[in-house]
């Protein structure tokens, strides 16, 4: 089963789980232990939308990919059910190859660039951005 979707549709699909994660609707806080956990169940419903800190330390593309900008937080989807079944869930993160405007390029995703995931199968939405004291998941060990 084919599904590529778009650089389009992902930041349509972001810009919808931002707007979520700011008014508070069907989003979660997490401690960090308990995120790997989530992710792993939310895959098992199907693909995931992934918002990443291009910047963290351990977050690993080829820069030159269609798309790619530095400084963002980049929309990436996850699944595994994709043409390349590689996709690993560690205690580093999230790794597989993901198609860009049709080129394949291993990610490779460190939890703590994980800022938030959307499950368009089930609706919900993990926010992992650091709340306001600094000291959040996305921080922590997990």
């Amino acid at each position: 089963m084919d599904t590529e979707i778009s650089l389009v549709e992902l930041e349509q699909k972001t810009a919808s789980l931002q707007r979520e994660a700011a008014g508070g609707t069907a989003v979660e806080r997490l401690e960090s232990a308990d995120v790997r956990a989530r992710v792993e169940k939310m895959l098992g419903h199907g693909s995931i939308y992934v918002l990443a800190d291009t910047e963290v330390e351990g977050f690993d593309i080829d820069p030159a990919l269609p798309g790619m900008k530095e400084g963002v937080l980049l929309p990436l989807t996850f699944s595994r059910y994709f043409r390349v079944k590689d996709l690993v869930v560690d205690d580093f993160g999230l790794k597989q190859t993901l198609h860009f405007s049709g080129k394949p390029a291993l990610v490779s995703l460190p939890w703590e660039g994980v800022k938030a995931v959307s499950s368009p199968t089930t609706g919900e939405v993990l926010d992992l951005t650091d709340d306001d004291d600094g000291d959040g998941p996305g921080k922590g060990a997990a």
